[in-house]
């Protein structure tokens, strides 16, 4: 019975059934409220359904779960996944942002390369909304100094790509100078590969040129939507 109770779930997620799904992951909760892969899926079935604060008390129930602190190492146990979107949802709902803090900075601490430069950034912006303002440059700091060994492997687009965000960064901590040699940078490439015929190079060169034109820095809303019609526009 719970086989297909989660099948019913399951597939209430992946069909947008919520009504159906939420209706058989409750019965399993209440089942069997101490199983991680439930709760993990009820999370995402709230989350889904726009049940933010229903989907924050399943990934909690994950992190309380499966939280475990080894007391000679201090190396922390977690689920990541359930960790992260938990933080999410902190921030998206404005509240109990120190908590969004302790799960982020666990994420941190195990994790490399871009993913450890995003994390950085959402605890740069997360500091940012509690007005701890060297806390956010201290994590912008440490972001360029993951993305310095970023630039140090990647090549071609790839490398035109940590540019720009590094670019981004190195404004919000004041320094313009960097940014501006990190844009340069950047639209080198995007302007190589748009002379091979390389369509994305060239939505690129022109967001690089809106901003040395004096535009801000696209939010990823904005970077989406035009993106968006940058495709729109190519396709007609």
């Amino acid at each position: 019975m719970r086989t297909v109770l989660a099948r019913i779930a399951q597939h209430g997620l992946l069909a947008r059934d919520f009504e159906s799904g939420l209706a058989a992951i409750e019965v399993l909760i209440e089942a069997l409220p101490q199983d991680i892969s439930v709760q993990r899926l009820a999370g995402r079935l709230y989350l889904e359904s726009g049940n933010d604060a229903k989907a924050l008390e399943c990934y909690e129930t994950v992190n309380r779960l499966y939280w475990q602190v080894n007391p000679q190492t201090k190396k922390i146990t977690f689920d990541q996944g359930s960790a992260a979107a938990a933080a999410a949802l902190y921030v998206k709902l404005g509240e109990n942002l120190g908590r969004a803090v302790e799960l982020l900075d666990a994420i941190r601490a195990n994790t490399t390369g871009e993913e450890h430069v995003g994390v950085c950034l959402q605890l740069a912006d997360v500091y940012e909304k509690m007005n701890k303002k060297s806390k956010s440059a201290e994590m912008l700091t440490e972001s360029m100094r993951f993305m310095d060994d970023m630039l140090d492997r990647a090549k071609g687009g790839e490398r035109a790509m940590v540019m720009l965000q590094y670019a981004e960064v190195a404004e919000r901590v004041g320094e313009s100078e960097k940014s501006a040699s990190m844009l340069e940078g950047a639209r080198s490439i995007f302007e190589s590969d748009a002379s091979t015929g390389h369509p994305v190079a060239a939505f690129y060169l022109d967001m690089i040129d809106r901003k040395k034109a004096g535009e801000p820095f696209p939010t990823g809303q904005e970077l989406q939507a035009r993106m968006v019609e940058f495709v729109r526009s190519r396709a007609a």
